[in-house]
This record gives C-alpha cells, structure tokens and sequence, in this order.
C-alpha cells in the first residue's frame, strides 16, 4: 500500500493506492477542524499537485463532490503534468480502463511508465502487466524487469506474480528456488494462500530444504489467517499423526472447527468422525 499525506490549513487528506484500483483518500479534519472541500479545492487551483491528484479523488469516488469522472480526468491530468507520480499513476489507470476519458492503452501505458520511473510501486506492477499483455505490446523481460522492481519494494502482488512465474515456469525458466525466495517475502507480509504454498515447498522439500518444522508453522500461520485449505491440512495432520507431528484429536477438533465454522462440509464431516 503506498501512503501519500496533504496537509492544508489543518486539513489532512490521506490517499492510499490499492492494487487494481485508484487510491482511496479521505479528507480527514484535524482536531476539531471541519473537512475543508473549499480548502483543497483553493489549493489545487493554486497549482498544488497533491491538491489537484486530491480533486481528483474527490471527484472520481464522489466524495465530498458530485461524482464527475471526467473532471477527476482534468485535476489527475493537471497534477499529473507537473510530474506528480501518484496522479499519473491513477491517470494511467483511467486510460487504461476508459473512465472518464476515452480508453487507450498507449497512453496508459506512458503515464506508468512515467510513475514507474518515479519509483511508485503500483505503476510498475500495472506496467508489468501490460507488457506481459500480448493484447497491448507483450515484452516479457520488460514485464519481469517491473514486477521485480515493484516487488523490491515490498508490493505483495508482484511478489506473488513471480513466484508463481517461477514455480510454474511459465514463459520463465522453472526455478523452485527464486519461486521460494518471492513467496517468503509475500508469506512474510501475510497472505494466507502464499504461506500454504511456502509451507508445502518446506513440507516437500522444493526450491528450499526439507523442513517439517518450518512447513509446520507456514501452514499453522495459513490457518490462523483463515485459509480453510491450511484448516483442512493441520486437522488431517493431527488426526493421522502425519507430517511431522504426533497424533492429536483435540489439536486436530480445533483445526477442523475453525474451517467447519466457514461453513466447509469435509471439515464439519471429518468432525463427526472425530467424535465417533
């Protein structure tokens, strides 16, 4: 998540940039200050880049303004031509889907570019994409060169795009051992359906050593994060006493407890067993 702050005359406005969606920012009063539309939009006007992405916002989500997305179009495009990432970023993504403007790749493809440059993360993963995109103008080593940068700096879904990339070995060269290294850092930051993975390369042996122990606690971490796949695992494991660990029905009840409550019938039938 990338995190851009605005202060004007005691008004906070906090954007956020989520992947696959223009950032969210709220206005925010501080203290007991009333949220300022007039305040921002005096600002933008004035020239202020964050001011102008700002509007943008405002008027793309219909916040605080009369929903517009042609507008936001104007104040994105205004930031975005004094060399403000963010705004080119959310221009981009705007092109790229045609809200407000007419749709057109290349231009999308030019403002992340421009963001990419700029180091924001979420440009360089939707670069990434578009240039693994055959549709628009495949290049994949640009494609790779993009997600790798984004996934430096610690964006979690170009982390898993490669390492996914790598365990398959899709249009890459197979590599269970930079697969392993992606899915850690994305395990680390605490996607579920990454840390199943991890654990099952650790429980198998693949692109890492074989560890019992470390497979154990990526599942359980899995688990805890409500992954009813890693649920399943642990309470299959500790009702056959497989895997590493000793047999355990009440270890196993609580495992398959915590994905029966999600509504799984394997897991609500494995308990009836359980209790037989």
């Amino acid at each position: 998540m990338f995190k851009d702050m605005y202060k004007y005359k005691g008004v906070f406005v906090v954007c956020f940039v989520l992947s696959g969606m223009l950032p969210g920012c709220s206005v925010l009063p501080k203290g007991d200050d009333a949220v300022d539309f007039d305040a921002v939009e005096r600002a933008a006007q004035k020239g202020d880049a964050k001011a102008q992405n700002t509007l943008g916002y405002m008027y793309f989500q219909g916040k605080d303004a009369k929903e517009d997305k042609e507008e936001a179009a104007k104040w994105y495009t205004l930031a975005a031509e004094q060399g403000y990432a963010t705004a080119q970023y959310n221009l981009g993504e705007m092109y790229a889907k045609g809200w407000g403007v007419k749709r057109d790749d290349a231009e999308a493809r030019k403002l992340f570019s421009l963001a990419a440059e700029h180091g924001h993360t979420e440009a360089q993963f939707a670069l990434g994409k578009m240039c693994w995109n055959p549709k628009v103008e495949e290049d994949k080593a640009e494609a790779i060169k993009w997600y790798k940068l984004a996934a430096e700096q610690g964006h979690m879904k170009a982390q898993i795009t490669l390492g996914k990339m790598y365990d398959e070995g899709k249009d890459v060269a197979e590599d269970k051992e930079e697969a392993a290294k992606w899915y850690k850092l994305a395990a680390k930051q605490g996607d579920a359906e990454t840390q199943i993975t991890l654990g099952k390369m650790y429980y198998q042996g693949k692109g890492v050593g074989e560890d019992k122990t470390e497979a154990l606690k990526w599942f359980i971490k899995a688990a805890e994060n409500g992954n009813i796949r890693a649920q399943l695992l642990l309470g299959w494991m500790y009702a056959e006493g497989q895997g590493g660990v000793a047999q355990d029905h009440m270890e196993a009840a609580k495992w398959y407890g915590l994905a029966a409550d999600q509504g799984n019938e394997n897991a609500q039938s494995a308990l009836r067993q359980l209790k037989e």
